[in-house]
């Protein structure tokens, strides 16, 4: 404890008269040089004196030489005993500050007890360097039990949350132990320091001891279930510390070799460094974990939000074909029952047997022909030609009919060819009625063609194609010309159609075609 070196009676080092409370030597060794001309021929005498707390002063070996032969197993010495030591405790208090936040952080329990257990070392390192102490030596050493206690605990409390284990009976018999342990050692420290001092040391410390090998004992289990690295290094740390533990309980009771001293705080840097390596990188692949969760859940966010922007956008258009349908039927029937029914009512005035009558008749009858097409236009075909096709066929069938003209219908099935909408629509049918309209007044033909084509090739340019041929009289290029032929070239170029017209004495031919690169020809 604190030691005073006398040679021939002279003091050359150390403290003749100690003063309560003793300054404590007992983890660091000292060196002291004898002054020259001290030392006499012949014998001489070395008295060192050992005050300590009771009879609890122990002596290691003793080295006597020149100073430069001891000066360097000294500074080694002094290094693992204090410089070391100086830089465990400090690290030790970061670790087990840095590891707290981190538990505050993540409100992870395992965290929380590691800092406590990393804030434990630290006080036992701090006991173990400490030369002044603040109180009396016997309250100092009933603190050192107390950081024990707390070790065991901590340590303990650890182990069950690393290893995912709850022993709640278990649990509250460490922190029983850890409080009421010290505790019962009160009184004993009023009555005798002695006996203090014996229980303490060979009961208190050998009780704590045997509590330490509960964590020892989970980890091998967890090795062998799972041999998992991360329990493999825990597991030889924990057993590392533990046997320090008992080499210094045998040194306190008189049973171990001194030469070493205490041994137990050089097991705190590798189990600290061991400890917090592991779980940081837990730390860092739980980071790397979220980051990928919260990535992840960006994409089905951003996927969800596409959903439902594309599931608005349908239900818009939902909502606007239904509105534009709703709109469609209004006019439709407003056309019919208005305009239409006005016009049938003036026919049906009409006596065509007047000439002027007859003539009104016809030009009534070819408009209720034009609303009608123009009511088939805004009928919701899609991209379907088809259907236009066959609103087409039931306008011009009585037309045909009624002149003897015979319909050959060889109408198949074509691919879609994009939104054609009521415009489109419109032009189409007027483009075809105008070919109809022709053959009727010029042609002099006996029957006219529908045929489609979903592979043709009009102008040039690939197309789905709708054809229109007669077997009439055709016409030359001298043949006088009114605005029909004018007005279909016009309204295919507005749809955005390909219009080829041949004609022969044997027939004209009309090829309608929807290109293909066309973004509406698919």
């Amino acid at each position: 404890m604190t030691p005073a070196v006398f040679v021939n009676d002279v003091v050359i080092g150390g403290n003749p008269r100690p003063q309560r409370p003793l300054r404590r030597f007992w983890n660091r060794p000292v060196m002291y040089s004898i002054p020259s001309g001290l030392l006499r021929p012949g014998g001489n005498v070395i008295d060192i004196r050992l005050t300590a707390n009771g009879a609890w002063g122990r002596l290691t070996e003793i080295y006597l030489g020149p100073e430069q032969v001891l000066r360097a197993p000294y500074a080694q010495r002094f290094f693992w005993r204090v410089t070391f030591l100086n830089a465990t405790t400090l690290g030790s208090l970061m670790i087990g500050v840095f590891m707290g936040i981190i538990g505050f952080a993540k409100r992870d329990p395992v965290y929380y007890w590691f800092a406590a257990f990393a804030l434990a070392w630290h006080l036992q390192n701090l006991f173990t360097l400490t030369v002044d102490v603040p109180v009396d030596n016997s309250l100092w050493d009933l603190f050192a039990y107390l950081i024990v206690g707390l070790l065991v605990t901590t340590g303990s409390m650890f182990t069950f949350r690393f290893l995912g284990r709850r022993h709640p009976g278990w649990e509250r018999l460490l922190t029983a132990m850890c409080v009421a342990g010290p505790a019962l050692l009160v009184p004993l420290l009023l009555l005798d320091v002695e006996t203090f001092n014996a229980v303490g040391s060979m009961i208190w410390l050998a009780g704590l001891l045997a509590l330490s090998s509960c964590p020892v004992i989970l980890m091998a289990r967890a090795l062998l279930e799972r041999r998992d690295l991360e329990v493999f290094v825990l597991s030889v740390c924990y057993l590392l510390t533990v046997m320090l533990g008992a080499h210094d309980w045998l040194v306190t009771a008189g049973l171990g070799h001194r030469h070493d001293g205490m041994l137990m705080q050089f097991a705190a840097a590798p189990t600290l460094t061991a400890f917090g390596i592991i779980l940081l990188r837990r730390f860092i692949l739980a980071l790397e974990e979220t980051d990928l969760l919260n990535r992840e859940l960006e994409r089905r966010v951003e996927q969800k939000a596409i959903e439902i922007e594309a599931s608005f956008r349908r239900n818009r258009e939902l909502q606007s074909a239904q509105a534009l349908s709703c709109e469609r039927e209004r006019i439709m029937r407003d056309m019919h029952d208005g305009f239409g029914s006005r016009m049938i009512g003036t026919l049906s005035r009409l006596d065509e047997r007047h000439p002027r009558d007859r003539e009104i008749a016809v030009e009534l009858r070819q408009a209720l022909h034009d609303l009608r097409l123009m009511i088939d236009s805004l009928d919701d075909v899609e991209s379907d030609v088809l259907v236009a096709l066959g609103l087409f066929r039931n306008r011009i069938q009585p037309q045909l009919d009624a002149v003897g003209l015979a319909l050959n219908w060889h109408v198949r099935d074509l691919p879609p060819v994009g939104e054609l909408g009521p415009e489109r629509v419109l032009h189409l049918l007027r483009i075809l009625q105008e070919a109809v309209t022709n053959c009727l007044r010029h042609a002099r033909a006996r029957s006219i063609t529908f045929t489609t084509r979903s592979r043709e090739t009009v102008n040039g340019r690939p197309c789905v194609c709708v054809v229109v041929a007669d077997d009439g009289c055709g016409f030359t290029a001298d043949t006088p010309r009114g605005h029909g032929l004018a007005n279909m070239a016009f309204r295919a170029a507005e749809a955005g159609l390909e219009l080829e017209i041949t004609s022969t004495p044997s027939g004209t031919v009309i090829r309608l075609g929807f290109p293909r690169e066309d973004p509406l020809a698919n």
